[in-house]
């Protein structure tokens, strides 16, 4: 985060400011009524799931300045109906920015097949042309069978349905269905009376020296106004947040607090639970962890490119005011990292400016290797990218980003899979099987999240299998390392996948998996998604990987700069590293030792534009123009020691 006060503050205030000018009547009139708009913004498919969607709907409403809430999405997943979504008793239904022009008088006229008008607005106010939005819902507001895979799905080969914004008919919400991975909006209504929720939380500073702590602000949005927010400090009793009007809070940590408990060499230090209650209930609890720069992080060179940009060896840092708290990055980001550097990356990492409940994630933007269960496709115009960035790692919480980590290597292992169309596997990570115990995991039933399988199966003569606890799999197995190109098919033994998969309870040492078992053989792999081209023989071995991290209301200070810095050039190690993330901490192997040495992975950034003019991917030092002395001179030595350009890296065990 900026070293200036979050300009999320300053929204929060002017929020603050049009309730009170608002008044009493205004709320009260507000509360008769259910405020309905069409999102501006463009999504795929894999908008976050419905918390997601949600989400984008509270910031789009934050933005236009729409006080009230919370918003939910007209989105239907295969558990929940659209219109259950919406308030009980709820109506009657207005255009955001009209709320004299009403849509439909209750529910039950919202769904019975015809609107009185349109919705057409977005939150802003502006007529939108028919961009046909999401809503995988019928015009009895239930369910449809095609959802883009409950909202998670940005595939061409998955589908969704969608309405029209221009119409009054049953055509609103049931128009015909689309590919996800088509660009488009989706509706959003207010759902006065929701249980509230936390929309993202932001801390500023965003890293602390361990030999110059400072105070921490944490400011907090949350959707609704709830009875109470705290922070409860791992010593001490819980403190309450302060409330800022418009669903902000905040509290000032101690530079004393923040270092409380600090383990010395760590990069992190749990400061306490977030958490908010409404009544006695409590509805949300997160961990906070602060990003701490120690002593062993070696200082670097900054320098800025732009009022908007500035990079180190191996960051680029952007400023972005609009924030990413839902779905993908914005291609808006990645086009703005091309206008700054050659095409020259493999993957981007991408890091938010704030903390949202999400996961970290990779998304595909081109695949050009048959035989993975993938189609071949290449979105690279829509990111700006010619002809070499393969995809996205995505990182919602700064905290957990780190390429030194396995779940680094994790994230970049699903350019290749898990995506095989033999019926015993699974999407998009492994079945419970043999072939489950390697860096890419198992699908943890009914979410489609990856798991860690540290399991050893050993069979019985009764042809069940004995469950057994084994060390953490920290690289790719053999047939991971086909799909990625670096080992033939001579390479891979057979796998043993469970018919019953509704055996998750029995992983535990000790446990039971009950057979029988199918033997997939590569042979198999190849009958059905046909061979890996290019075969190893010519396949990549050698990767790029750049970083971008988001800053808002300003750029990253010089310590957070260093930070990030050391995190990002961690994944070239070539030994394994110890690691601390949430409250996990041990030993990890980044890419190249994960992949048992056969891929190497470079992570610092390209070439700046105009600095390549052979395209080799070597852009010497002395062709970066406007640089200082003392940067040259680090550039140079990063040039000598790592072959800057060619994929090699020298990174010591010890960073």
């Amino acid at each position: 985060m900026p070293s200036d006060f979050d300009g999320r503050i300053l929204r929060a205030l002017a929020l603050l400011s049009a309730l009170l000018l608002g008044g009493a009547s205004a709320q009260i009139a507000a509360a008769q009524q259910v405020r309905v708009f069409v999102a501006s913004s463009t999504h795929t498919g894999d908008l976050g799931g419905l918390a997601g969607a949600n989400a984008i709907c509270e910031a789009r409403a934050l933005d236009a300045g729409l006080v009230g809430g919370p918003w939910v999405a007209w989105l239907s997943t295969a558990s929940m109906d659209a219109v259950d979504g919406l308030t009980p008793g709820s109506g009657p239904f207005v255009r955001a920015t009209e709320t004299s022009v009403v849509i439909a008088d209750d529910v039950a006229d919202l769904t019975d097949g015809s609107l009185d008008i349109a919705i057409l607005r977005d939150e802003n106010g502006v007529a939108l042309p028919g961009n046909a939005p999401w809503t995988g819902t019928d015009a009895s507001g239930s369910a449809r069978a095609e959802t883009c895979l409950d909202w998670t799905s940005s595939s061409s080969g998955e589908y969704g349905w969608v309405g029209l914004e221009t119409s009054a008919t049953s055509t609103w919400t049931e128009l015909f269905i689309a590919g996800c991975n088509q660009l488009r909006r989706f509706y959003c209504f207010e759902a006065p009376g929701q249980v509230a929720a936390l929309s993202y939380y932001a801390l500023n500073p965003l890293v602390v020296s361990v030999s110059q702590p400072v105070p921490v602000t944490l400011l907090a949005h949350v959707t609704e106004i709830p009875s109470l927010v705290q922070l409860d400090p791992p010593t001490g009793p819980p403190i309450p947040l302060t409330p800022l009007g418009g669903g902000f809070y905040s509290i000032t940590i101690s530079a004393a607090a923040v270092l409380d408990g600090y383990v010395p060499g760590n990069r992190h230090n749990h400061v306490g639970q977030l958490e908010v209650f409404q009544g006695g209930a409590e509805l949300f609890s997160q961990a906070v962890f602060v990003n701490i720069r120690h002593d062993g992080m070696a200082p670097t060179g900054v320098w800025q490119l732009d009022a908007d940009a500035q990079m180190s060896p191996h960051v680029l840092n952007l400023r972005e005011d609009v924030l990413w708290t839902t779905g993908g990055v914005p291609p808006k980001i990645l086009n703005r990292f091309y206008e700054e550097f050659e095409d020259g990356a493999d993957f981007v990492a991408v890091v938010s400016q704030v903390r949202t409940v999400r996961n970290r994630y990779y998304a595909g933007v081109r695949n050009g290797t048959s035989g993975l269960g993938l189609p071949l496709y290449d979105n690279g115009d829509m990111w700006g990218s010619k002809n070499r960035l393969l995809g996205i790692v995505h990182f919602p919480i700064d905290s957990f980003f780190d390429l030194g980590d396995s779940t680094a290597s994790h994230e970049i292992g699903h350019r290749w899979m898990a995506f095989l169309d033999n019926p015993e596997f699974t999407v998009p990570h492994w079945p419970i099987s043999d072939v489950a115990y390697g860096v890419m995991g198992f699908n943890i039933p009914g979410t489609g999240v990856g798991g860690t399988f540290s399991w050893d199966l050993i069979e019985q003569p009764s042809g069940d299998y004995l469950v057994q606890a084994a060390p953490v799999a920290d690289e790719f197995n053999d047939l991971e390392l086909y799909l990625m190109g670096l080992v033939d098919t001579s390479s891979v033994a057979d796998h043993i996948v469970f018919q019953d998969q509704d055996q998750a309870d029995q992983l535990f040492h000790g446990g039971i998996l009950a057979g029988p078992v199918d033997v997939v053989t590569i042979a198999d792999v190849v009958s059905v998604n046909g061979p890996r081209v290019p075969a190893a023989a010519d396949a990549q071995t050698d990767f790029r990987l750049a970083t971008i991290v988001l800053s808002d209301g300003g750029l990253l200070s010089q310590t957070e700069m260093e930070f990030f810095e050391h995190m990002a050039a961690r994944g070239e190690a070539i030994t394994a590293l110890a690691f601390d993330s949430g409250f996990a901490s041990g030993i990890a192997k980044p890419f190249h030792p994960a992949t048992q040495g056969l891929g190497t992975l470079t992570t610092l950034l390209p070439c700046l534009k105009g600095t390549d003019p052979d395209g080799d991917g070597l852009c010497p030092p002395s062709s970066v123009p406007a640089l200082p002395g003392w940067a040259l001179a680090l550039l140079a030595t990063i040039f000598l020691l790592t072959g800057y350009g060619f994929g090699r890296s020298e990174q010591k065990a010890n960073s």
